[in-house]
């Protein structure tokens, strides 16, 4: 890794690794680097479980899936560079006052309108796609009933109104 990725800083964490926002100094765009915890490194069936997991998103190419950019070892630890997606979630919300009962929506981007002679984004087009009924809040996560078109990647929830 080296000098090619700087560490911005700690994204999320789950039960087998965690997940940094990184800049990737060669190609100056923003990734996110998954790695897999030191200590769950030397137990073989978790390791292969994250190694399986490489290899099925590295065998997945859709506009929906954030990309694989590449993977590998290092000091015998497990990392994958993976396609930064910006958005928000709902953990993300509920430090910000998501309670149980809120009604949010998801929307996509669609097409933007552009000054011709400047480029400048004048209008975006959105549309809603549905809705999430917030039914549970913690300390570290929500959870909610969604109704609607099924959602992708780089879709945003928000506030309905």
């Amino acid at each position: 890794m080296g000098e090619d990725y700087q560490i911005i800083g700690l994204f999320g964490a789950g039960g087998m690794g965690k997940v940094y926002k990184v800049r990737n100094t060669i190609g100056d765009r923003i990734d996110a680097l998954k790695v897999l915890l030191p200590d769950l490194a030397e137990d073989s069936e978790l390791a292969d479980c994250f190694i399986r997991e490489i290899g099925l998103q590295a065998s997945l190419n859709h506009i929906d899936r954030a990309g694989l950019r590449a993977e590998f070892r290092l000091e015998n630890q497990f990392l994958v560079v993976m396609e930064f997606v910006e958005g928000t979630t709902l953990d993300e919300r509920s430090k910000v006052g998501v309670k149980v009962g809120d009604h949010l929506g998801v929307f996509r981007q669609g097409r933007q309108i552009k000054d011709p002679a400047t480029g400048k984004v004048l209008k975006t087009i959105e549309s809603k796609l549905g809705d999430v009924t917030v039914t549970e809040v913690d300390d570290s996560s929500s959870t909610g009933t969604y109704s609607g078109q099924p959602p992708k990647v780089g879709d945003t929830v928000r506030n309905s109104q």
